[in-house]
């Protein structure tokens, strides 16, 4: 049976080291909603950057629907997936990306919470194309991400982990593999 899990959390609050954990251990298949919208920015001929990617994740929204992305996600999970796989969907943003999932497959949502004070840090140190090293940046991406609703899926999330300054990378991933393995067995898979 094909189990599908999503991921969500605010930029920087641990999402990827669990999902690294979880590909490494379990051998999950990943598909990450934020390459969605870097794929339409490249198709577009667009560079990739801070405010491309916002721009163009707020117009695929505007023009095509709130759960545009999930719709590019669920194609994408289908061509990957086979029937007996575990597939990690990283970066819901909506409720209305969880419902849409949820009209297709069981969708137990793990959410992962850090503070913000250490997602900032840890975004600076990680230097990736979508992250910038002006402070004033990420208070604009954070309220983008709040606007999309993404406080709402972390609050109804059916698990969550936290991870705090003092949480090491392997208390991280120990308390993302139990979560998943809980979630897993309540939806009976």
């Amino acid at each position: 049976m094909l189990h599908v899990i999503g991921i969500v959390g605010m930029p920087g609050a641990g999402k990827s080291s669990c999902i690294e954990h979880l590909q490494r251990e379990r051998g999950a298949k990943v598909v990450n909603m934020g390459d969605m919208v870097r794929e339409q920015v490249t198709k577009a001929g667009l560079a990739i950057n801070p405010d491309t990617l916002g721009k163009m994740a707020e117009e695929l929204r505007k023009k095509r629907g709130l759960d545009v992305v999930a719709q590019l996600t669920a194609e994408k999970v289908s061509a990957i997936a086979g029937s007996d796989d575990l597939v990690i969907i990283d970066g819901l943003r909506s409720m209305q990306e969880v419902a849409f999932f949820r009209k297709r497959w069981r969708f137990p949502v793990l959410a992962v919470h850090s503070p913000p004070r250490v997602r900032h840090q840890r975004l600076l140190a990680r230097q990736r194309a979508d992250d910038s090293s002006d402070p004033e940046y990420y208070a604009k991406r954070e309220a983008r991400e709040l606007k999309f609703g993404i406080a709402e899926v972390i609050v109804l999330a059916d698990e969550m982990i936290v991870n705090s300054a003092s949480t090491t990378e392997q208390e991280l991933q120990a308390m993302a593999v139990t979560a998943i393995d809980r979630l897993l067995q309540e939806a009976g898979q």
